[in-house]
């Protein structure tokens, strides 16, 4: 019986990067797969991908609590797809069989 594959989902988010993150027990953000969590080269995109991201927001700005702008996310898109297009092909290259990548994060940035 094969063992079913953990789903490692890329989406743009606010703060945490491009991976759907949970809390674990010890109440750290985790993608759920080692190999993933623990690797370096996929660290320092995601935080790269977060920081860009993160960039396009402003707290309490333009009558809003949390402002999205959209001339700066424009500016960064080419980049922020760049480096998905990297991070994905570092998954690829460690991925043992055990997860299995869906990529929103390409849709989110189409959409910028």
């Amino acid at each position: 019986m094969e063992q079913k594959k953990i789903e490692v989902i890329l989406e743009l988010e606010y703060v945490t990067g491009i991976f759907r993150k949970d809390f674990n027990n010890q109440g750290v953000f985790t993608v759920g797969v080692p190999l993933v969590d623990k690797d370096a080269a996929i660290q320092k995109i995601d935080s790269e991908i977060a920081d860009l991201y993160t960039e396009c927001f402003q707290e309490n700005s333009h009558g809003a609590a949390l402002w999205f702008d959209k001339k700066k996310a424009h500016s960064i898109k080419g980049r922020l797809q760049v480096l998905t297009d990297q991070l994905k092909a570092r998954l690829d290259a460690i991925n043992d069989g055990s997860f299995v990548v869906i990529d929103h994060a390409s849709e989110d940035i189409a959409r910028l």
